[in-house]
């Protein structure tokens, strides 16, 4: 590419020459510019125009410039990087911490539960040597036993349930989907309850799809919820005494595909007013309220609700439609927990470092007969794990 150009007012003629030959293009800008000295001379009968500056051997290449494409494309990168991150916080809306909830709803966050490991343990089988409970005896062969946050993370829940009244008898479990993670709170706050000393009863109120029979490999349960509320058994043969002291468990029973007629009918208001009269506490573990409306039938004959809400799962907007719908019971709403929360590493560490171990003292009596104070190091692995 040959160029000639002149400034206004001069008679200077820069000649440019590009190629990919650096040799060819000072070669080429040298011939032009005798070729230009020669045609200026013979047309226009003036004498021979001096050569100010003969072309130069290019040292680097022109272009691309590399700097500075390397400077344009960080600084339009980094903006591109930065209107794409605050795109998402503008368009992100799930829930995640207590202040989302606060911030969409004003519910109170009972409690925030960690994802725990899966936990497949059993609880070995009952001595057939040894007799039987009287009644009912329902066998709970998973263990339910969480690490040392888990349970500080449901303690506090159930501190919280306390602190709503006594009158807050009866409890309706529910969530937004399936998965996340309701029924997992229902049984451990009912197993907590009842390690208070605590009278629970816990019910398996999905009829549709009934689970905690088969998740947590209870035994020993043939008739349940379902069958009472279509008059196949009597009340006293679908409640079942466990395994766990003070916990009692009804489950879902036969899977229904329309229980609405069940949930909704005078039984099944007869049978929440009368396991409140007989039990502290009544936890219901209903089917997610985002797909079927059974859970707010069931809330309309509790006493209140609890919301499990899957940490960075749900949307501000499909909270704010579940909250809506329990509301519609005229029930309050006791509060949220998130569940399946994820940390860091480092967080963990921490924990593990602050709560994991502790000093106790121990006294001795040494060879004068003075009874002394020692301070021992007690293991990090009896405090509990740490999360």
């Amino acid at each position: 590419m040959v160029s000639v150009n002149s400034p206004s007012g001069s008679h200077i003629l820069y000649i440019n020459v590009k190629s990919a030959d650096p040799e060819e293009a000072k070669l080429l800008a040298d011939t032009y510019a005798a070729v230009v000295q020669d045609f200026i001379a013979e047309r226009m009968e003036l004498r021979r125009p001096q050569l100010i500056q003969i072309a130069q051997l290019p040292t680097s290449p022109i272009s691309p410039n590399i700097k500075s494409a390397v400077l344009k494309a960080f600084l339009i990168g980094g903006f591109l990087a930065a209107a794409v991150v605050i795109l998402l916080y503008l368009l992100d809306d799930k829930i995640r911490t207590s202040d989302d909830v606060e911030k969409a709803s004003g519910l109170a966050t009972l409690g925030i539960l960690m994802k725990q490991a899966p936990n497949d343990r059993k609880v070995p089988r009952p001595d057939p040597s040894q007799p039987m409970p009287e009644g009912k005896y329902a066998f709970i062969r998973r263990d339910l036993s969480l690490d040392y946050a888990g349970d500080e993370s449901i303690n506090t829940i159930c501190s919280g349930i306390m602190f709503a009244g006594k009158n807050m008898k009866r409890i309706a479990i529910t969530s937004h989907d399936a998965n996340n993670g309701k029924t997992y709170i229902a049984i451990r706050i009912a197993r907590a309850m009842a390690d208070r000393g605590k009278r629970v009863l816990l019910i398996d109120g999905d009829l549709r799809k009934a689970s905690i029979t088969g998740k947590y490999r209870i035994k020993h349960t043939s008739k349940g919820l379902a069958h009472f509320l279509s008059g196949q058994c009597a009340l006293e043969d679908s409640i079942y005494q466990t395994n766990i002291e003070n916990f009692y468990l009804m489950p879902a029973g036969e899977v229904v595909k329309t229980p609405l007629p069940l949930l909704t009918s005078p039984e099944f208001e007869q049978l929440m007013d009368f396991v409140a009269a007989e039990f502290d506490l009544v936890i219901v573990d209903t089917p997610p309220v985002g797909v079927v409306i059974d859970a707010a039938e069931i809330a309309g004959k509790c006493d209140g609700s609890l919301l499990v809400l899957e940490y960075n799962k749900l949307t501000k907007g499909a909270f704010r439609y579940m909250l809506k719908t329990m509301e519609q019971t005229q029930k309050p709403v006791l509060g949220c927990v998130i569940n399946k929360v994820t940390l860091k590493k480092l967080t963990q560490k921490r924990y593990y470092y602050q709560y994991g171990g502790s000093y106790d003292y121990a006294y001795y009596t040494d060879k004068t007969g003075v009874k002394k104070k020692k301070k021992k190091k007690v293991p990090s692995g009896s405090e509990g794990r740490g999360q």
